[in-house]
């Protein structure tokens, strides 16, 4: 994690980033249980993963999520 910009960002290395089809998912996880623990709108999350060569970034609040719950 790093503070930069009055914004949290949550970073993941990754090997064959640019091939990970799982990592927005995780890294979506990881910023929802954040702002849940810390009072951190997540307004204020950036999540990114990386390798080597590439650099993948997005704001965890604009993604639209529907919840499938099971009875």
């Amino acid at each position: 994690m790093q503070v930069r910009n009055n914004r949290v960002y949550i970073l993941d290395y990754k090997p064959d980033a640019a091939k990970n089809s799982k990592a927005a998912g995780q890294l979506y996880h990881y910023a929802l249980a954040l702002s849940f623990r810390a009072k951190i709108p997540m307004d204020n999350i950036r999540c990114a993963w990386f390798d080597e060569g590439d650099y993948f970034e997005y704001a965890p609040s604009q993604i639209n999520v529907k919840l499938k719950i099971k009875p």
